[in-house]
């Protein structure tokens, strides 16, 4: 286990368990030192957790996850360092609720649509603040004796080729853009220009995460979102196989970007994402020296 975990989840996000003060507690048994809260599109939690740390001897850096649009693709960008007390975020994270709560009642039914069988009122007791998110739905789904026989939901019960994350697979492979159950386009939608304008202004510095799972091994969208003025890139982290890995390593060097670790830990959502499980080969001194180089004094 590393001591270094720069992306992590509380319950601030609609799709994460744990309080700011539970994760803290969380990763000081899994021996994090040093670990960044970064929500969806909200910084509520890291007053909390900054506070909790504190018990521990754990330091942690101020972050956010921002949804945005880079081209044609839904990236996740997560800014470091970020002044959390600032209201621009409060403002952000009103907006993307309203437009989340309303889209999760879409998926709710587009799901329903496909002939899986769950109860409104089983799903809604999941739900942080009253967002519905895929992996809820998922969860229920997977649990309810009505959709025993569903041979669409084989991979995700145990043995089967998406049983290592089951909820957060159901996500993917039904909830997601493209797929059959996603919800209508968020109406706002931030660009990448204007994420990375709110990161800056706010004091923080740009990193692209998990880039693996949303722009693929694409060195030259890499280099232009670089041009646009971001830092770094999240090059180890639970979803890259060492091939990733080796290359990103290498694409975030011609970029004159730096390198980031972290887990994408959210609890139960995704069983097999831990804290500070992410392998940088003993690096983490390395990349925590080259982002504290970065970040503001």
């Amino acid at each position: 286990m590393g001591f270094l975990d720069l992306h992590m989840h509380s319950l601030h996000s609609a799709d994460g368990q744990y309080t700011p003060t539970q994760l803290m507690e969380l990763c000081a048994g899994a021996g994090v030192q040093v670990a960044a809260l970064a929500d969806h599109n909200c910084v509520r939690g890291v007053a909390e957790a900054m506070e909790a740390a504190r018990t521990y001897g754990i330091r942690v850096i101020p972050a956010v996850e921002l949804d945005c649009e880079f081209e044609d693709t839904h990236i996740h960008l997560l800014g470091y360092g970020v002044r959390h007390t600032d209201p621009r975020y409060e403002v952000l994270t009103q907006e993307v609720m309203a437009e989340d709560w309303a889209r999760g009642r879409a998926l709710m039914e587009n799901v329903r649509a496909l002939g899986f069988r769950f109860g409104d009122a089983a799903v809604l007791a999941l739900a942080n603040q009253d967002i519905v998110v895929g992996e809820m739905l998922a969860e229920v789904i997977l649990a309810d004796p009505e959709n025993e026989g569903d041979p669409r939901l084989a991979p995700y019960r145990p043995g089967g080729l998406r049983a290592d994350n089951p909820y957060v697979n159901f996500y993917w492979d039904f909830c997601s853009p493209g797929k059959a159950a996603a919800p209508p386009p968020a109406a706002r939608s931030m660009d990448f220009s204007a994420a990375m304008a709110l990161i800056t202004a706010t004091g923080g510095i740009g990193v692209l995460a998990h880039p693996g799972i949303t722009v693929g091994r694409n060195r030259d969208a890499i280099a232009r979102m670089a041009a646009q003025g971001m830092a770094g890139v999240e090059v180890y982290s639970s979803y890259h196989s060492p091939g990733d890995i080796s290359f990103f390593e290498e694409a975030t060097r011609a970029a004159g970007l730096f390198a980031t670790l972290g887990s994408d830990f959210h609890g139960k959502n995704k069983p097999s994402v831990r804290l500070g499980a992410v392998d940088c080969g003993g690096r983490e001194e390395a990349l925590l020296a080259a982002l504290d180089a970065r970040l503001p004094s």
